[in-house]
């Protein structure tokens, strides 16, 4: 007979995207798995403020999250937004008109809480993590606010430091810049299109090597 599903979802607002992932934890398989693109972090980057019309962006995305959850009759949802979202001035006024749109409550995460879970997830989605870590190795996360770099030495954490060099910062930063040289054009090129998940397992695998 087969087993019923036990349904769960978890939505995290981040400073480009907003994901959800619907999950059967009965099977511990992803039913679905979706994003919204949203212009979060260029108004927190650039103003320290999240405009009005960001938040009917992230109001309308989380509208069709809500259709998703129905459809699928999740029974619990959490929802998450990163430390982007906070570090805004009126980030507390936005969680609150968030709340009264849509009634999703909205729980922060601290850049802690996100290197920790980060490092469960790669544990979880790359089988040889054990392997990678058992020596030296170093995680790399590239946001689009920060890089976070996690230490790992005999299978053991050891450290984790935040580095303020998301790429939105960056290119900001760049924006004052009359004649970018050929090297920045390059990076723009690199850096804006990349998953910043894939290249996290990227620089993990690299670091392993030159260490």
């Amino acid at each position: 007979m087969a087993r019923k599903q036990k349904l769960i979802a978890v939505v995290v607002i981040g400073a480009q995207n907003i994901f959800l992932q619907i999950a059967d934890i009965t099977s511990r398989q992803i039913i679905e798995s979706v994003h919204y693109d949203i212009d979060l972090g260029e108004d927190i980057f650039s103003e320290k403020v999240i405009h009005s019309q960001t938040v009917n962006e992230i109001s309308t995305a989380l509208f069709s999250v809500q259709q998703l959850l129905t459809d699928y009759q999740v029974p619990e949802t959490q929802c998450y937004a990163t430390h982007s979202f906070h570090e805004a001035d009126n980030g507390e006024f936005v969680r609150d008109q968030l709340f009264e749109r849509t009634g999703f409550q909205i729980t922060w995460l601290s850049q802690s809480q996100e290197a920790l879970f980060r490092s469960q997830a790669t544990n979880a989605y790359m089988g040889d993590f054990p392997e990678i870590i058992a020596k030296n190795a170093v995680l790399i996360d590239i946001s689009s606010g920060s890089v976070e770099l996690t230490a790992y030495s005999s299978g053991k954490f050891i450290f984790s430091r935040n580095l303020k060099l998301g790429h939105c910062g960056f290119m900001k930063s760049c924006g004052t810049l009359r004649l970018p040289s050929p090297i920045m054009w390059g990076f723009y090129e690199i850096m804006w299109p990349v998953n910043w998940w894939t290249l996290s397992a990227c620089c993990l695998i690299l670091a392993k090597c030159i260490m």
